[in-house]
C-alpha cells in the first residue's frame, strides 16, 4: 500500500482518492482518480501549493525517508551476506563447516 494512504489526508473510495482536507473546506475539487491503483493524482495534490506546507506533507516525506532507510539497511544486509558467503567459499577446504560474521547493523549475525 503506498504511503499516501497512510497520512491521513485521503480516503480510498473505490477507484477514487477523496481529499478530507479539501473536502472539509469545501473546495471545487477534493475527488481523485485512482485507476489501477495509481496515486499519482493523490502525489499532485499533495505536492500542490494547497498541501505542500501542511502536516500531510511533512509526514508523507517522513514515511518515503523510512522507506529509503529500511531499503539500505536492507542492500546492506544483503552485501555483507553476500562477502560472508564468498569468504566461505574462499575456506571451502578448511575444517570448520560454520562461518559467522558480524553484520553491519547491531546484533546481526550471519550463519554459512
Amino acid at each position: 500500500m503506498s504511503g499516501i494512504w497512510k497520512i491521513g489526508l485521503f480516503e480510498k473510495d473505490g477507484e477514487k482518492g477523496i481529499c478530507l482536507d479539501c473536502q472539509k473546506q469545501k473546495r471545487a475539487k477534493y475527488v481523485f482518480e485512482c485507476k489501477i491503483g495509481s496515486t499519482k493524482a493523490l502525489l499532485t495534490h499533495l505536492f500542490s501549493k494547497l498541501h505542500k506546507d501542511s502536516i500531510y506533507h511533512k509526514e508523507y516525506s517522513r514515511l518515503q525517508e523510512e522507506v529509503k532507510v529500511k531499503k539500505e539497511r536492507a542492500s546492506s544486509s544483503q552485501q555483507t551476506l553476500d562477502q560472508c558467503i564468498e569468504r566461505q567459499g574462499e575456506h571451502s577446504g578448511d575444517e570448520a563447516d560454520i562461518s559467522t560474521y558480524e553484520g553491519p547493523e547491531k546484533g546481526e549475525t550471519f550463519y554459512i
